[in-house]
């Protein structure tokens, strides 16, 4: 168990772009849900605890989750991403250490990449950033001579800003009491009239104390707000299994055509034909 690390997994969101009755989150990949395979790629870290920000009336997703190290907290008001991280605060306050701060909507993230960005000695704050082949719909982070100055978010970019081509994913990590002291200098935003996480970047550029970027995979920060987006998140992930047992001398026809879950096992030799359903 690492007692100098914590995480905060936030899942409060209300999914409205899925257009589902399920909560988002509990959406499955490989046959298991989105935030089991946040919560999976979170425990190989060995945290002191985790910590998981849900909206009201969220049993369905609490009835799913494992119940050691994990602590579940309630989001009452859903007034931004900033608000959510910190209802977290009051059992975090007293806690010394790193803090990671990432999404139940994020479900393809690597425990390596994880490990990289909690213990970057960098700075007191480290961002997890990617570089798209088309960056539409992602906030941009903004460089000042060669450090982060800032994240925009897309609808308020300028025309110069949207050639900006590092993107933020959403994941964050530092000293946890260097992220509660920024955080508390957050104001609403007027625009968005919700209090943005983002705004901590900007705050610690101020403070001569610049977030330092970790650099991931596109696909491995891929977000899941919609049908699309977790079709494409259930290709990439059958294409790493089907990887993984290729390599591992399982002969399969077509791959394309076969799917696996998320805990099956194949012995090598193994022969698989196409599969025609």
């Amino acid at each position: 168990m690492n007692h100098s690390l914590s995480i905060v997994i936030l899942a409060a969101g209300k999914g409205t772009r899925m257009k589902s009755n399920t909560p988002k989150v509990l959406h499955k990949i490989a046959n298991k849900e989105m935030i089991l395979h946040v919560i999976d790629a979170c425990i190989k870290l060995k945290p002191k605890k985790i910590y998981i920000v849900l909206g009201s009336n969220s049993n369905n997703i609490i009835n799913i989750l494992p119940k050691k190290n994990v602590k579940i907290i309630i989001q009452e008001n859903q007034l931004g991403t900033a608000h959510a991280l910190l209802c977290a605060q009051e059992f975090l306050k007293k806690k010394k250490g790193k803090l990671l701060v990432l999404y139940g909507d994020v479900p393809l993230l690597e425990p390596k990449t994880l490990k990289k960005l909690a213990y970057s000695k960098y700075n007191d704050i480290s961002m997890l950033g990617f570089s798209p082949k088309d960056p539409k719909g992602y906030g941009r982070v903004k460089f000042q001579n060669n450090k982060v100055s800032e994240v925009i978010e897309e609808k308020d970019l300028n025309s110069e800003e949207s050639k900006l081509n590092i993107c933020y994913s959403g994941i964050f990590a530092g000293d946890v009491n260097a992220i509660f002291k920024l955080m508390g200098k957050i104001k609403k935003n007027n625009t968005h009239n919700e209090f943005l996480l983002t705004d901590i970047f900007r705050l610690a550029s101020k403070e001569n104390n610049a977030a330092s970027l970790v650099l991931a995979s596109e696909y491995e920060v891929i977000g899941v707000n919609n049908f699309y987006q977790l079709s494409l998140a259930e290709e990439y992930f059958q294409n790493k299994i089907r990887k993984k047992f290729l390599l591992k001398g399982v002969l399969m026809k077509d791959p394309r055509s076969v799917f696996f879950s998320h805990d099956t096992k194949v012995a090598s030799n193994v022969k698989i034909d196409i599969n025609n359903n």
